[in-house]
């Protein structure tokens, strides 16, 4: 974690606005690149399949973090009705 914010006050000092990092660090990112837009990847719905991604959390989690845009694949792509499995990730 403390790696991830070093490198994103590098980043944001050095003029970068748009910051990609987990959920699970994106409020110290945003200590350290207050207006800077951060992009988490990672979005999965409770109890849904976390396939690759070992850091995983929920898009309400995500925003309440901090978070900007969520990067959210597999689980809307993959699914049988991509609206409906959107729809449930910020319903839970």
């Amino acid at each position: 974690a403390s790696q991830v914010v070093d490198l994103a006050r590098t980043a944001y000092t050095a003029g970068v606005k748009n910051i990609v990092c987990s959920a699970h660090e994106a409020q110290a990112v945003r200590k350290v690149a207050p207006d800077a837009t951060i992009i988490t990847p990672g979005i999965r719905a409770s109890g849904a399949p976390h396939h690759d991604q070992t850091r995983t959390m929920s898009a309400r989690d995500a925003l309440q973090s901090g978070a900007n845009l969520l990067v959210i694949g597999r689980p809307i792509t993959e699914s049988r009705d991509p609206r409906a499995a959107l729809e449930k990730m910020f319903i839970e």
